[in-house]
């Protein structure tokens, strides 16, 4: 790249000799001067005899080099990440690798580089964005953490109010106990329960707290409770193409699943799923 730079510079430094004794030369009055007009015509005749550079070949260069630069402040970001938050004990692992995807300590990021920040979401519901940048990455992580673990109330407490709002549903729409509902209308029913209930007052509840709350339920062992068990219906084909009509959980009920219904049904045996 030195080597190319430097024919480059000779190149134009020739070039600007010989626009400057062309605008000479277009002077009636410098022709007066036979030695300097002499010059003006060697510095011309410089120029021509210089083989040109090939800028085709010199701007693959370029945008090679800017490309391996790039991928290794790319690559010292993830780095420097990764490294961040293993010296905080934190868990992480890959998930994706254009962009580049990982789970921090159960909080999904994305590093989009072209904008210059990072996305942060609880499985695939967004919740923050960052910059670039991995101790503000982490403090953002830390401080999703809380927001989701602000609405937890318990397992009970999150089981009975769950119910309830799924009741609330039924009545809604008409349906007899043990009808499957949406599972993303039961949100604004949850709100209603919690506010009732006086639960977790300073939370938020929304998507990404409703599949927290059912990942972590289900990671407790707290689907089957008061002689009822509640039941997710997974979400296949077309119906997982309106991403606002399904929800996405992340590890509780298996893991990397869409769940479009949720009912409640008589607790017979073990715990489990439909």
């Amino acid at each position: 790249m030195a080597a190319t730079a430097a024919s480059l510079r000779c190149y134009v430094k020739e070039s600007e000799k010989a626009r400057k004794a062309l605008e000479a030369l277009a002077v009636e009055q410098s022709w007066d001067d036979g030695a300097q007009c002499s010059k003006y015509v060697a510095a011309v005749r410089a120029l021509a005899a210089a083989p040109p550079p090939d800028l085709g070949a010199i701007s693959d260069e370029l945008a090679a080099a800017c490309d391996a630069q790039r991928r290794a402040l790319r690559q010292t970001l993830l780095d420097r990440l990764i490294g961040a938050a293993e010296a905080e004990n934190i868990e992480w692992r890959r998930i994706g690798d254009q962009p580049p995807v990982l789970n921090v300590g159960g909080i999904r990021v994305e590093l989009d580089y072209d904008k210059q920040e990072a996305r942060l979401a609880y499985a695939k519901e967004p919740l923050a964005r960052c910059v670039l940048d991995p101790c503000q990455i982490l403090e953002a992580r830390c401080d999703q953490i809380a927001r989701l673990t602000l609405a937890w109330p318990g397992a009970d407490e999150l089981f009975e109010a769950i119910e309830s709002a799924y009741r609330a549903r039924l009545g809604r729409e008409a349906k007899p106990f043990g009808e499957r509902v949406n599972l993303v209308d039961l949100v604004a029913e949850l709100v209603v329960e919690y506010e009732r209930r006086g639960l977790c007052k300073n939370a938020t509840i929304g998507r990404a707290e409703l599949a927290y709350a059912l990942d972590r339920l289900a990671r407790e062992g707290g689907l089957a409770r008061h002689g009822h068990r509640l039941e997710l219906g997974t979400a296949t084909g077309g119906s997982t193409r309106d991403k606002k009509r399904v929800l996405f959980l992340a590890s509780g009920l298996g893991g990397g699943q869409f769940y479009l219904t949720l009912r409640f049904a008589a607790a017979v045996g073990a715990e489990g799923r439909s």
